[in-house]
């Protein structure tokens, strides 16, 4: 089941709850039937929601969780299927809606993390701030140790070999640098990716990736029965590369050198121009 909203516990710094956002499984998680609700979506909640599902190729345990629970009723109970979302296809289901609903629940999501981040960050600088103060006086015993032990070593090898060398009383040299980590000759990175791998690997979000498919605007496979999408790595790196910006001396290259064609075009017409004239003259 989805656990209380998360965020009660700071009111100060909490945002207009439009879509609760709850946890589940110690992770963010949002009741696909309460986004269903808000967006105001006129089908069947079950219909909504598998056909989301199969037509953005969402993946369970990595976009949703789906679960039973059971509803209790005047005459008795029913079991009915519940969608715990993540935040990521709580927002891509919201856009993909394409109404006002659609909109505020995505500015709603986006809004939910930034305040999580922000919340994350002040939690991890108390963190450190506290660990710091901790440590210091340890730190402080443990440099000043070592720092009389170094003196009294030196001190103690320079009075057993008096008038060695300063060489012998140098630190001894570091060790030979250590072999690189063994790479194993079976690691093959992957080619082919699918529509969530293929996203991550461009920087792209799912949304944008899937407007590229559909108005073949990058290359890509589908599988028979044309029900998955999938991508090639070498030909999505020549997608990225495909359009090369020339640089400034390049450029300055390219327009000296037509320059010197059109200087070089022009002092041959005027030649061609002077023999024929000689040639008219003699004849």
């Amino acid at each position: 089941m989805l656990n209380k909203p998360i965020g009660s516990a700071q009111p100060q710094q909490r945002t207009t709850e439009l879509i609760p956002i709850t946890e589940h499984n110690g992770k963010s998680a949002v009741n696909a039937r309460d986004l269903h609700a808000f967006l105001g979506n006129k089908r069947e909640f079950a219909t909504w929601i598998k056909d989301r599902i199969r037509q953005y190729d969402f993946v369970e345990g990595v976009d949703y969780v789906s679960f039973d629970e059971i509803v209790k009723r005047e005459t008795g109970a029913t079991t009915r299927t519940e969608y715990a979302l993540t935040v990521n296809m709580a927002k891509e289901l919201s856009m993909v809606e394409g109404n006002e609903q659609g909109k505020r629940a995505r500015r709603y999501f986006i809004g939910r993390e930034e305040q999580a981040i922000r919340l994350l960050e002040q939690e991890k600088k108390q963190l450190a701030d506290k660990t710091a103060k901790q440590l210091q006086p340890q730190l402080v015993s443990q440099c000043a140790q070592m720092i009389a032990n170094g003196i009294a070593q030196l001190v103690e090898t320079a009075l057993c070999q008096h008038g060695a060398s300063i060489q012998a009383l140098l630190p001894p040299p570091p060790p030979p640098p250590l072999p690189p980590p063994h790479v194993s000759p079976e690691y093959i990175p992957k080619q082919v990716f699918n529509t969530l791998e293929a996203s991550e690997y461009l920087k792209l979000s799912r949304s944008h990736l899937y407007k590229l498919v559909h108005f073949k605007k990058i290359p890509y496979y589908k599988s028979p029965g044309g029900k998955f999408t999938y991508f090639n790595r070498s030909e999505l790196d020549d997608w990225m590369l495909y359009r090369r910006v020339a640089t400034n001396v390049e450029i300055e290259a390219r327009a000296a050198t037509f320059i010197v064609a059109g200087r070089k075009n022009k002092a041959i017409a005027k030649n061609q121009k002077k023999c024929s004239k000689t040639k008219h003259f003699l004849n």
